[in-house]
């Protein structure tokens, strides 16, 4: 989050009622919380309402201000992850959920209820084994605020609800045209994620070991399929693949520096 600077009359308190925060209730905030607050960082967690046609939904959430595209003052959400088990899903979901993709599906409490009602963003983390959840119009309301800057229609928008990562060029603060790549990942800060380039490069980013060999003084990094985990092999214990990588990529450095050498 970056540091702004609002005031209490920029805050938005027509859309903060519509979250069940009255406007005495955001006064009435510890005055250490309401500095924060205006400094667009986030509260802490809030007991927040939304009123739908069929039901009152209500979750958890913290809740920071942001200046949007056309000056006005947006709240964003972070809105409390639950965790459930795998498990409680269909053979179908769940084959979507380990293919690394978002999904929309009924929360967790409901399923184990029998009470099919509210809907959510469900994703498999693999580094817990758990399933996260959030309610779609918590990150909902979120993806309105990005329509709002990106300028998205209406088939981008629901593609990324479906859990397609979408990629959209737009103007940045150097009046370049760049492309950027975003969708639903729970265990970001808004529920989406964003990167500048393409698919490949939003994909990569999830990544903690980028290249597959991660070579060292003493040894290799071997990176999982996924990219999310590795494995430490010294070089006492190379195998020809893993020596002919070494090779390869000495080749790739050097080439490198000698064509940083050259003058133009």
């Amino acid at each position: 989050m970056h540091f702004e600077n609002f005031t209490e009359r920029d805050i938005p308190y027509e859309t903060l009622a519509k979250y069940g925060l009255t406007h005495e209730m955001i006064d009435d905030l510890p005055e250490s919380v309401m500095t924060k607050f205006l400094h667009g960082c986030y509260t802490p967690i809030l007991p927040l309402t939304i009123k739908t046609d069929a039901e009152d939904i209500e979750f958890q959430s913290r809740i920071a201000l942001i200046s949007g595209a056309n000056g006005e003052v947006e709240v964003i959400l972070k809105p409390k992850i639950e965790t459930s088990s795998l498990g409680l899903y269909t053979a179908e979901q769940q084959e979507e959920l380990r293919n690394g993709k978002a999904i929309i599906a009924c929360s967790p409490y409901d399923i184990k209820n029998n009470d099919f009602g509210m809907k959510c963003f469900v994703q498999y983390d693999e580094d817990t084994n758990q399933v996260l959840s959030v309610p779609t119009h918590a990150i909902g309301e979120n993806i309105r605020v990005l329509t709002d800057i990106l300028g998205l229609d209406y088939d981008t928008v629901r593609a990324m609800q479906q859990g397609e990562p979408q990629s959209v060029e737009w103007q940045n603060s150097d009046n370049g045209i760049e492309q950027i790549t975003f969708g639903i990942d729970l265990r970001e800060e808004y529920g989406i994620r964003m990167a500048s380039g393409g698919l490949e490069e939003w994909i990569d980013q999830s990544k903690d070991f980028k290249e597959k060999y991660s070579f060292g003084l003493y040894g290799v990094w071997m990176a999982s399929e996924d990219g999310k985990s590795g494995v430490y092999i010294p070089e006492e214990e190379y195998t020809d693949e893993i020596r002919e990588e070494m090779q390869r990529a000495g080749n790739r450095n050097r080439a490198t520096a000698q064509m940083s050498s050259l003058k133009m």
